[in-house]
């Protein structure tokens, strides 16, 4: 209840909005029952047996909050905020990008257990997306981090390199088999953009480690 609100005809719940206006209707309720358990598990150390289908949101929910912030995520959440969320977001992707991340989390929750087998492409392409545009959040968030200082190359290649590895486990084995691909191709692509230094060496440790 702390956490939802009318306004303007329009019902906002936690990341949850039935805003038809703004938009179109059904959005975010795939990250608001992914961060209501997030929350559920913090604060009341209850941690129920959800389907894996269940857990996907979960998980993707405390990967956003890697990158908008715990206290920013859980102000918006118990706010009702979800533009808020949305413009956090838009600081290292599009607005339109942070809405597609959105829909991807909503179609996962509507669509992964029901009817697996029938939609299993789309189901597959709705998870790729989802990971590259949090991959693509987070690597930017580290890179004006290591602009303005805050950290040293290291630690950016680093935490790249373990939130892609987090991304690239998937228990329903529906990604393709390019994602971790994708996901390096990825990175590379905005390594370079910033640093070419850095993609070569980011590219180097890659090969070392195979």
């Amino acid at each position: 209840m702390a956490s939802s609100r009318w306004y303007d005809d329009c019902r906002y719940e936690g990341f949850a909005t039935n805003d038809y206006e703004n938009y179109y209707g059904y959005v975010g309720h795939g990250l608001n029952e992914g961060y209501t358990e997030v929350m559920t598990r913090r604060y009341f150390d209850i941690e129920e047996n959800v389907s894996p289908a269940y857990e996907y949101l979960v998980f993707f929910s405390a990967l956003i909050e890697k990158i908008v912030g715990k206290d920013n995520m859980e102000r918006y959440y118990l706010n009702a905020n979800l533009p808020a969320l949305i413009d956090d977001l838009s600081k290292y992707i599009s607005k339109y990008q942070a809405e597609v991340l959105l829909d991807s989390l909503d179609y996962l929750h509507l669509h992964l257990d029901k009817n697996l087998l029938f939609r299993k492409k789309k189901v597959a392409f709705a998870l790729q997306t989802a990971k590259k545009l949090l991959l693509t959040s987070y690597t930017n968030k580290l890179v004006d981090f290591y602009n303005n200082k805050e950290i040293t190359k290291e630690e950016l290649l680093n935490k790249m390199e373990l939130y892609k590895e987090q991304l690239i486990s998937d228990d329903y084995k529906l990604d393709s088999k390019t994602i971790e691909q994708d996901l390096n191709n990825c990175m590379d692509t905005i390594l370079n953009s910033i640093d070419k230094t850095i993609a070569v060496e980011y590219k180097l440790a890659r090969k070392k480690q195979k």
